[in-house]
């Protein structure tokens, strides 16, 4: 399957396992599928806001709206803000679609499923900050790591961080020295 194709099916599989997920929870689902289950999904993503994001993601899940493989409703939030879930439209979901790929989506489904846009910005960036020392060759234990997302998202409590961290390592998401 083509990376066009694999990146549509990979957010009308998370849509249909997840369904009414936001655009916060998607852009984290798709990182984590690439980033801890190695989907290729060759997105690049970078630390933003609200964690890991590649602008691609929404581009991809809109191309998926359009080719009728989910559907995207608007709804109001406070302040006259407006956020987005996902739906997918089963119907036309391929049944060729990787195994692989299915058994990662259902893995970030067991662990991931009642998150709230939030918790999943706080689990991306954790595994982002993990994996970028990681690609720089250095380690760093869960004071450092944890103190390294503190700084980056002051407006999470520490023990959230270490919280989520603990149920990180222990899924094998993170492999740091305690």
């Amino acid at each position: 399957m083509d990376t066009y194709r694999l990146r549509e099916y990979a957010i009308a599989h998370v849509a249909k396992k997840l369904s009414g997920l936001s655009k916060t929870g998607m852009m984290k689902a798709m990182y984590l599928l690439q980033q801890v289950y190695k989907v290729p999904l060759n997105y690049e993503f970078s630390i933003y806001t609200y964690g890991p994001y590649d602008v691609e993601v929404l581009t991809y899940t809109d191309i998926a709206e359009r080719d009728g493989l989910v559907r995207i409703v608007q709804y109001d939030l406070a302040e006259g803000s407006v956020g987005y879930k996902i739906y997918a439209k089963s119907s036309k979901l391929d049944d060729n679609f990787p195994k692989e790929c299915t058994d990662a989506i259902d893995e970030i489904v067991k662990n991931f499923q009642d998150y709230t846009a939030r918790k999943w910005e706080l689990t991306a960036t954790i595994v982002y900050v993990y994996n970028a020392h990681i690609m720089n060759g250095t380690s760093m234990d869960k004071s450092t790591l944890c103190n390294r997302v503190y700084e980056l998202k002051p407006h999470f409590d520490k023990s959230d961080i270490r919280t989520e961290y603990d149920k990180l390592e222990r899924i094998g998401f993170l492999e740091c020295p305690s």
